[in-house]
């Protein structure tokens, strides 16, 4: 009997193709699970190492300045608090500046005078002490003026504790004053040394608004302390001169002392010379006069002064004939003052300009 091959189920290689194909699929979800896994670990691998970058260097911490050397090695520094936040931290000052007694009491100061070569020493000369100004225990000091006759040293044993300005005087010579402190505990002993030198002389110049030189102008020269006043009259070339100045603070007023024609000049003075700037003050001229009595008979020797708004008293006594000059007077209403104890006395007023060319003077006719 034949059988139809054809029909009979191939169970042997069907099963086998079966099973190859599972496997197939089983390795290919192995592989894409791998693939997945490995693409994971690179993804956790680039996100953990850093990426390195370009980073700008930092700027690098400034340099403290060097401390410098003290100049006493024993010296102690102490922080001065500026910079530091909070209240700053008060002055460490010695503890014997708080000590109330040592301005207490008396000291001893020795003083030798040298003159300058070639000049004979004084036989009199004076010394000056006076409280120092703003130094420490200037309010302890007392003034004084001690006088030395026939030696250049001076020994006082008697002279208040505090601080002093020590100078000497002897005719046309001073000397540069110095600073001394007497005080307790270890300085109530001096001994110091003062050098005298020439006086100088203070010189300036006074011209009118066109530049020309103001002869026989008063000028005054004030000291600031107060303690000295001089006055002179300027030459024909409109130049001053203060000789024999002492050194120090002085007020230069030009015409008056009260109301000087043009604002004042404070300059502080030392030997030997010293030349201000030129006084421009306005234009000035001469009043002349005549004054007779009543016969018309000129009269020596008679007092005429003259006031004005602005030139200030001016006063002169008459020459021959009766003629004087008044002057340096300046332009605007003036009053003239005639006084004779014998004759009588005269005033008159006028409206003086210095301008004016060959001027006839005034009259004044005495009356008892």
């Amino acid at each position: 009997m034949i059988k139809d091959l054809g029909s009979i189920p191939r169970q042997g290689r069907g099963q086998r193709g079966a099973k190859s194909t599972r496997a197939g699929a089983a390795r290919a979800a192995l592989a894409s699970w791998l693939l997945v896994l490995l693409g994971a670990l690179l993804v956790g691998w680039f996100a953990l190492v850093p990426v390195e970058t370009e980073v700008a260097p930092a700027a690098l911490p400034p340099t403290p300045e060097a401390t410098p050397a003290l100049e006493n090695p024993e010296a102690t520094r102490v922080a001065s608090g500026l910079g530091v936040e909070g209240p700053r931290p008060l002055p460490a000052y010695p503890k014997e500046l708080a000590d109330p007694t040592r301005f207490v009491g008396f000291g001893r100061i020795e003083a030798h005078l040298s003159a300058p070569s070639g000049i004979t020493p004084p036989t009199h000369w004076t010394l000056v002490l006076e409280p120092a100004p703003f130094k420490i225990g200037a309010e302890h000091a007392r003034a004084r003026r001690i006088e030395v006759r026939g030696g250049l040293s001076l020994v006082a044993d008697d002279v208040a504790l505090g601080s002093y300005t020590a100078r000497a005087e002897a005719g046309d010579f001073e000397c540069k004053p110095i600073d001394l402190e007497l005080r307790k505990p270890e300085l109530i002993d001096i001994v110091f040394p003062l050098e005298l030198y020439e006086r100088g002389t203070l010189t300036g110049r006074i011209v009118d608004d066109l530049g020309l030189p103001v002869r026989g102008m008063p000028v005054f020269a004030l000291s600031r302390a107060g303690k000295a006043e001089r006055e002179t009259r300027t030459g024909p070339d409109g130049v001053y001169a203060f000789e024999r100045l002492p050194d120090g603070d002085w007020r230069i007023r030009v015409a008056t002392r009260e109301q000087p024609l043009v604002s004042a000049e404070d300059v502080t003075f030392a030997a030997p010379s010293l030349h201000l700037r030129d006084f421009r003050v306005p234009r000035v001229g001469s009043i002349q006069v005549q004054v007779v009595d009543e016969l018309g008979v000129g009269l020596v020797g008679t007092l005429v002064e003259a006031l004005g708004s602005r030139a200030g008293p001016l006063s002169v006594t008459t020459g021959p004939d009766g003629f004087a000059e008044l002057g340096p007077a300046i332009a605007g209403e003036v009053r003239l003052f005639a006084t004779d104890a014998r004759a009588g006395q005269a005033e008159t007023r006028l409206t003086f300009d210095p301008t004016a060319d060959n001027p006839t003077p005034i009259q004044l006719r005495l009356r008892p």
